[in-house]
């Protein structure tokens, strides 16, 4: 191989497993309307979106993920609403909920 051959390898690039995102496009809008929003928001939803965005194990780029890109999207918008108690904000809504199904007693 020489310095002029275009190098083959791996790619860092994850195709998108668009049509979920295009299942989640109305949650996806509120989630960009909410992180548009001034002022401060809470980190928490922040978070979730980041890692809904960078981990290419997650909904958005691994068919098999088993977490629901709608439901995920959902969460990390409730989790960005200011008006939260701060308790409600580190559990969200539905974390009681999901608790409660989960468990074995």
């Amino acid at each position: 191989m020489t310095s002029r051959e275009p190098r083959r390898g791996l790619s860092g690039r994850v195709p998108i497993r668009r049509e979920r995102v295009n299942q989640a496009e109305p949650e996806i809008r509120k989630l960009i309307t909410a992180l548009r929003a001034t002022g401060p928001i809470p980190a928490r939803g922040v978070a979730i979106a980041t890692s809904l965005l960078t981990d290419g194990r997650g909904p958005i780029y691994n068919p098999k993920a088993p977490d629901n890109l709608t439901a995920t999207v959902a969460l990390a918008v409730e989790h960005l609403d200011p008006a939260l108690p701060l308790t409600q904000a580190l559990l969200g809504p539905r974390a009681t909920d999901r608790i409660a199904r989960s468990s074995t007693y």
